[in-house]
Protein backbone atom coordinates (compact mmCIF):
# COMPACT_ATOMS: atom_id res chain seq x y z
CA UNK A 1 0.00 0.00 0.00
CA UNK A 2 1.27 3.18 -0.94
CA UNK A 3 2.63 5.59 2.18
CA UNK A 4 2.68 2.79 4.37
CA UNK A 5 5.43 3.18 6.84
CA UNK A 6 6.58 -0.14 6.71
CA UNK A 7 7.40 -0.24 3.23
CA UNK A 8 11.52 0.20 2.14
CA UNK A 9 14.49 -1.70 2.36
CA UNK A 10 14.60 -4.06 4.77
CA UNK A 11 17.79 -5.17 6.39
CA UNK A 12 19.65 -8.45 6.58
CA UNK A 13 18.02 -9.20 10.27
CA UNK A 14 20.44 -12.52 10.39
CA UNK A 15 23.45 -11.36 10.04
CA UNK A 16 25.41 -11.23 13.55
CA UNK A 17 25.97 -7.64 13.85
CA UNK A 18 22.65 -7.00 13.98
CA UNK A 19 21.30 -5.32 16.90
CA UNK A 20 18.01 -6.77 18.96
CA UNK A 21 15.62 -4.16 18.28
CA UNK A 22 13.84 -2.45 21.18
CA UNK A 23 9.73 -2.68 21.45
CA UNK A 24 8.96 -0.05 20.97
CA UNK A 25 11.15 0.38 17.76
CA UNK A 26 8.81 -2.83 16.65
CA UNK A 27 5.71 -0.50 17.81
CA UNK A 28 5.07 -3.02 20.31
CA UNK A 29 3.24 -1.93 23.86
CA UNK A 30 2.71 -4.76 26.11
CA UNK A 31 -0.08 -3.02 27.88
CA UNK A 32 -1.82 -2.98 24.38
CA UNK A 33 -5.12 -4.97 24.77
CA UNK A 34 -4.85 -8.22 24.78
CA UNK A 35 -7.06 -11.03 23.03
CA UNK A 36 -9.77 -9.51 24.62
CA UNK A 37 -9.35 -6.12 24.37
CA UNK A 38 -8.63 -6.69 20.68
CA UNK A 39 -11.97 -8.48 20.48
CA UNK A 40 -13.41 -5.24 22.16
CA UNK A 41 -12.31 -2.93 19.89
CA UNK A 42 -12.71 -4.80 16.71
CA UNK A 43 -15.18 -7.84 17.20
CA UNK A 44 -14.95 -9.08 13.35
CA UNK A 45 -11.40 -8.51 12.89
CA UNK A 46 -11.48 -12.12 15.49
CA UNK A 47 -12.93 -13.98 12.79
CA UNK A 48 -10.43 -13.11 10.07
CA UNK A 49 -7.81 -12.87 12.53
CA UNK A 50 -8.41 -16.62 12.76
CA UNK A 51 -8.73 -17.03 9.07
CA UNK A 52 -5.75 -15.75 8.67
CA UNK A 53 -3.88 -17.70 11.65
CA UNK A 54 -5.74 -20.91 9.96
CA UNK A 55 -4.63 -20.62 6.38
CA UNK A 56 -0.78 -19.60 7.09
CA UNK A 57 -0.83 -22.65 9.19
CA UNK A 58 -2.13 -24.47 6.29
CA UNK A 59 0.63 -22.79 3.82
CA UNK A 60 3.53 -23.05 6.22
CA UNK A 61 2.46 -27.35 6.64
CA UNK A 62 2.86 -26.81 2.93
CA UNK A 63 5.92 -25.19 2.11
CA UNK A 64 7.54 -27.00 5.50
CA UNK A 65 6.06 -30.34 5.10
CA UNK A 66 6.96 -32.59 8.44
CA UNK A 67 8.96 -29.31 9.91
CA UNK A 68 7.69 -27.53 13.27
CA UNK A 69 7.22 -24.22 13.10
CA UNK A 70 9.21 -22.85 16.16
CA UNK A 71 12.02 -20.50 15.80
CA UNK A 72 13.24 -21.24 12.30
CA UNK A 73 12.07 -20.57 8.49
CA UNK A 74 8.93 -22.32 8.82
CA UNK A 75 8.40 -19.87 11.98
CA UNK A 76 9.30 -17.04 10.42
CA UNK A 77 6.65 -18.26 7.28
CA UNK A 78 3.68 -18.41 9.11
CA UNK A 79 4.12 -15.29 10.82
CA UNK A 80 4.79 -13.11 7.43
CA UNK A 81 1.58 -15.59 5.78
CA UNK A 82 -0.52 -14.48 8.54
CA UNK A 83 0.21 -10.89 8.52
CA UNK A 84 -0.27 -10.75 4.89
CA UNK A 85 -3.13 -12.09 4.88
CA UNK A 86 -4.89 -10.42 7.41
CA UNK A 87 -3.18 -7.28 6.47
CA UNK A 88 -4.59 -7.37 3.00
CA UNK A 89 -8.23 -8.48 3.86
CA UNK A 90 -8.69 -6.30 7.20
CA UNK A 91 -5.58 -3.68 6.75
CA UNK A 92 -2.17 -2.90 8.11
CA UNK A 93 -3.90 -1.52 11.43
CA UNK A 94 -6.25 -4.02 12.33
CA UNK A 95 -3.95 -6.58 10.94
CA UNK A 96 -1.41 -5.40 13.12
CA UNK A 97 -3.88 -4.91 16.25
CA UNK A 98 -4.48 -8.49 16.14
CA UNK A 99 -1.06 -9.73 15.88
CA UNK A 100 0.43 -7.78 18.80
CA UNK A 101 -2.71 -8.87 20.79
CA UNK A 102 -1.66 -12.77 20.07
CA UNK A 103 2.24 -11.66 20.93
CA UNK A 104 0.76 -10.13 24.46
CA UNK A 105 -0.95 -13.34 25.26
CA UNK A 106 2.60 -15.03 24.59
CA UNK A 107 3.33 -12.63 27.85
CA UNK A 108 0.44 -13.89 30.21
CA UNK A 109 -2.38 -15.59 28.54
CA UNK A 110 -5.93 -14.60 29.01
CA UNK A 111 -8.74 -16.88 29.30
CA UNK A 112 -9.83 -15.90 25.99
CA UNK A 113 -6.76 -17.16 24.60
CA UNK A 114 -6.60 -20.17 26.61
CA UNK A 115 -10.13 -21.04 25.67
CA UNK A 116 -9.13 -20.65 22.13
CA UNK A 117 -6.55 -22.98 22.08
CA UNK A 118 -3.83 -19.91 21.60
CA UNK A 119 -2.14 -19.96 24.90
CA UNK A 120 1.42 -19.90 24.82
CA UNK A 121 4.49 -18.08 26.31
CA UNK A 122 7.16 -16.52 24.59
CA UNK A 123 10.86 -15.63 25.74
CA UNK A 124 11.09 -11.81 24.76
CA UNK A 125 13.28 -12.96 21.75
CA UNK A 126 11.02 -15.00 20.40
CA UNK A 127 8.42 -12.10 20.83
CA UNK A 128 10.49 -9.96 19.01
CA UNK A 129 11.08 -12.42 16.25
CA UNK A 130 7.60 -12.84 16.12
CA UNK A 131 7.06 -9.49 15.71
CA UNK A 132 9.45 -8.23 13.13
CA UNK A 133 8.10 -11.31 11.18
CA UNK A 134 5.00 -9.94 11.86
CA UNK A 135 6.00 -6.57 10.47
CA UNK A 136 7.93 -7.85 7.24
CA UNK A 137 4.76 -9.68 6.32
CA UNK A 138 2.85 -6.43 6.02
CA UNK A 139 4.86 -5.25 4.27
CA UNK A 140 5.33 -7.69 1.63
CA UNK A 141 3.34 -6.46 -1.46
CA UNK A 142 2.20 -9.82 -1.72
CA UNK A 143 1.80 -12.63 0.44
CA UNK A 144 2.36 -15.50 -2.07
CA UNK A 145 4.78 -18.44 -0.82
CA UNK A 146 7.36 -18.04 -3.11
CA UNK A 147 7.68 -14.36 -2.13
CA UNK A 148 7.88 -15.07 1.51
CA UNK A 149 10.25 -17.97 0.70
CA UNK A 150 12.47 -15.65 -1.37
CA UNK A 151 12.48 -12.87 1.81
CA UNK A 152 13.73 -15.62 4.37
CA UNK A 153 16.14 -16.81 1.41
CA UNK A 154 16.94 -13.05 1.58
CA UNK A 155 17.63 -12.52 5.12
CA UNK A 156 14.64 -10.43 5.16
CA UNK A 157 12.92 -12.42 7.60
CA UNK A 158 14.21 -13.47 11.23
CA UNK A 159 14.77 -17.04 11.47
CA UNK A 160 15.50 -17.87 15.00
CA UNK A 161 14.84 -15.61 18.13
CA UNK A 162 16.92 -12.21 18.66
CA UNK A 163 19.41 -11.99 21.76
CA UNK A 164 17.33 -11.36 25.11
Amino acid sequence: MAGSPNRGVIPNVNSPDIKTPTERKLGFDRNSPGAFGALVRDPMGLVFAWAADQAAREATKRAYPGVIPSDNAADAFRHAAGSRLLSGTIGEKRAKLWGDAHEIEGIDPSLLARSMGLASTNTDGQRKMDLYNNRVGRALPSGTAEQIQKAIADEKLRKRPFKE
